[in-house]
């Protein structure tokens, strides 16, 4: 009897900056990763957002306080009294010192659209490799409702290699 494994899977397409996309040329740009068991995408949706990274303090992206990013820029539509968000925050975290759950209510307490999880920095895993990883909740994502992806740390840290192209805090 064999055994199936279901694991979502995720692609990030890079869009801008150029640099950054040509990076990614062999792919077109396309930068796959496994997607989190919990606050995952209706499947087919897709969104566009830019790319923000707050440098650690020393908690690996796991507290309130190691890390800061800025917020969404919101304008008001012409004629409402209401704001919105003219682009939304998909904020970029490592992995390491707590559970992906907590990485995630965390960089949504700072306003993240969505999350990228960039793998450890000692990991040898490629984009293949990750997509077999179960990004798995710890029994208290359940009111997690934004996407998340886990990417190999190759791919990653070319987005975190552009500090001019990132908005960055």
């Amino acid at each position: 009897m064999g055994k199936l494994q279901l694991v979502q899977r995720f692609t990030v397409r890079v869009v801008a900056p150029r640099k950054l996309k040509q990076e990614f040329q062999q792919t077109g740009g396309r930068i796959d990763g496994s997607t989190a068991t919990f606050g995952a995408p209706f499947y087919g949706d897709s969104f566009l957002g830019r790319l923000v990274y707050g440098d650690s303090k020393g908690e690996l992206h796991c507290t309130d306080g190691d890390y800061d990013v800025p917020e969404p820029s919101e304008y008001t539509p012409e004629g409402k009294s209401y704001k919105e968000v003219s682009l939304i925050n998909i904020v970029l975290v490592e992995r390491g010192g707590c559970s992906f759950v907590t990485k995630v209510k965390v960089a949504r307490r700072k306003h993240a659209h969505a999350v990228i999880i960039v793998d450890k920095k000692d990991s040898v895993l490629t984009s293949q490799d990750i997509r077999n990883i179960i990004v798995a909740d710890d029994g208290y994502g359940s009111n997690i409702n934004i996407p998340s992806v886990l990417i190999s740390r190759p791919d990653g840290s070319c987005a975190v290699g552009f500090p001019a192209d990132v908005a960055r805090r």
